[in-house]
């Protein structure tokens, strides 16, 4: 299982609500050995991703579905992904190809 860290979100897709938050900030995260969360809150991992994989999905890959969605990133139009060595840039740059965006990356 794989959990959604995104709690409270909202009924805005586009922006999170006044009640948003994060797992781990400031409830207990997912390095304390026990948590409670809603069952609403835990997917199973897709068969296809090994453990590593779907690990990454969670903050790093809804934080890039996030801005994707936000920014309304349409194939054809063009992106640029500062620091692109980071796990958010790196799950943004898989996104937006996928999206059909033109992409261009920064790295110190």
């Amino acid at each position: 299982m794989i959990i959604n860290p995104s709690l409270g979100w909202g009924d805005d897709q586009a922006v999170p609500g006044p009640r948003f938050r994060v797992l781990g900030m400031p409830d207990p995260g997912t390095f304390a050995e026990e948590i409670r969360i809603a069952a609403t809150h835990v997917q199973p991992r897709p068969a296809h991703l090994s453990w590593a994989e779907a690990a990454a999905l969670p903050l790093a890959g809804l934080t890039a579905y996030r801005a994707s969605q936000r920014g309304r990133l349409r194939p054809g139009e063009r992106v640029l992904l500062p620091g692109i060595g980071s796990g958010v840039q790196s799950m943004a740059l898989m996104l937006a190809r996928h999206l059909g965006a033109k992409v261009a990356v920064t790295s110190g």
